[in-house]
C-alpha cells in the first residue's frame, strides 16, 4: 500500500469470534489491520510506515504479542473499542504514540477497557500511551516492563 495513503486498509477482520494472525509484514497504508472480531492474536506482526498500525473498532480482546511498529503514526488506535488490548514482547520504533486509548474510568457507559504492556522496546522521545486529547498516560522509555 501507498505510505502516504489516507484510505486505504491493508487486512479487515469482520464479524466473527476467535482468530490469529501471524508472520506478517505490511508497509503503508491508512490502517494496517482494522479488527471488529470479538477475539483476535495478531503474532509476529511487522507494521512499517503507516498512518495506524492496528485498529479494533469492537470486540473484546487483542493480544498483539511480537509485533514492530516501524516508522508508524500511531502504533494501536483503540479509541472506537470497547475491548481490552494487550501488548507483550513488542518494539516501537521511530513512531509517534505506542497506543492511543479512550480512558474508560470515568465513561458513563458500561465500557472498561483495560490496556496491558509487557516488555515494550520503544526508542523515541514521544509518548507511549495517549487518550484522544493526547494526554500523557505512559511517558516515553526505553523500555516498558509492566503497565497495566
Amino acid at each position: 500500500m501507498p505510505t502516504s495513503s489516507t484510505g486505504h486498509t491493508g487486512i479487515l477482520l469482520q464479524a466473527g469470534s476467535t482468530i490469529a494472525v501471524t508472520e506478517v509484514q505490511i508497509t503503508g497504508g491508512a490502517i494496517c489491520i482494522q479488527n471488529s472480531n470479538q477475539q483476535v492474536i495478531l503474532k509476529n506482526i511487522y507494521f512499517k510506515s503507516c498512518t495506524t498500525a492496528y485498529a479494533p473498532v469492537s470486540g473484546f480482546d487483542s493480544v498483539l504479542q511480537g509485533c514492530t511498529f516501524d516508522t508508524c503514526g500511531v502504533g494501536i488506535d483503540s479509541t472506537g473499542s470497547h475491548g481490552d488490548v494487550i501488548l507483550l514482547d513488542s518494539t516501537a520504533t521511530n513512531s509517534l504514540n505506542t497506543i492511543v486509548f479512550a480512558d474508560s474510568s470515568s465513561a458513563s457507559d458500561d465500557r472498561n477497557n483495560q490496556i496491558v504492556i509487557q516488555n515494550l522496546k520503544h526508542d523515541t522521545s514521544n509518548s507511549i500511551a495517549v487518550t484522544p486529547d493526547n494526554q500523557v498516560v505512559l511517558s516515553a522509555q526505553s523500555t516498558v516492563d509492566t503497565w497495566v
